[in-house]
């Protein structure tokens, strides 16, 4: 995706002229932005194609980079864990983040945790990874994924709507496909990803 001379530059970019940083930064921005559109036609595809047809495409470092893809945009995006303070009887629900601390010695890290009232989409984004979490725990589970204990807790459903509104963030959810780990009579189903359109066509 990127050139050898652009993976140059934005090793060195803090050496480079303030308008030469700025446009490799929005020349290289702008090629992640049209590649990571690309990701959801990808995963309707592996859903789609046979799995013989699917593991010729695919290996254990593709998993690891999507991996790391995933934590490095939690980070970037600000995902954080959510706490509810019960002081107050609205139940108001709060959200944390680590941040690293400005500091103009580059030698020295440290990092401030800030806390600030959450909206929806930090639930949305809680909920998100909760489900996440269940999928990889079934797929990895000793008795070949085929049961669970509990579903997921959807904080969504809990009476916590102080400063949070549990339609939008059950409206966000399903725009994303999720949960996708849903319990029916004691047995742990995994729904595909996939839109129910795509899964009605012969």
């Amino acid at each position: 995706m990127l050139s050898n001379p652009e993976k140059k530059d934005l090793i060195n970019q803090d050496n480079l002229p303030p308008n030469e940083r700025a446009k490799i930064n929005y020349r290289v921005a702008q090629k992640v932005k049209t590649k990571l559109l690309e990701l959801k036609d990808i995963d309707e595809a592996l859903c789609l194609l046979p799995d013989k047809n699917a593991k010729k495409v695919l290996n254990d470092d593709v998993v690891n980079a999507i991996f790391t893809l995933a934590e490095d945009m939690i980070r970037i995006l600000g995902y954080g864990p959510l706490k509810i303070d019960y002081t107050d009887d609205a139940g108001l629900v709060y959200v944390t983040r680590t941040e690293p601390a400005k500091s103009n010695d580059k030698k020295k890290m440290s990092f401030v945790v800030t806390a600030e009232l959450a909206n929806y989409m930090d639930v949305s984004r809680k909920s998100l990874i909760d489900d996440h979490i269940a999928v990889l725990n079934h797929l990895m589970s000793q008795n070949l994924g085929l049961y669970l204990s509990d579903a997921p807790k959807n904080i969504a459903s809990e009476s916590i709507s102080g400063n949070i509104d549990p339609v939008r963030v059950n409206e966000r959810l399903a725009m994303w496909g999720r949960p996708r780990v849903r319990t029916f009579g004691g047995r742990t189903i995994i729904f595909p990803t996939i839109p129910k359109n795509l899964l009605k066509k012969k």
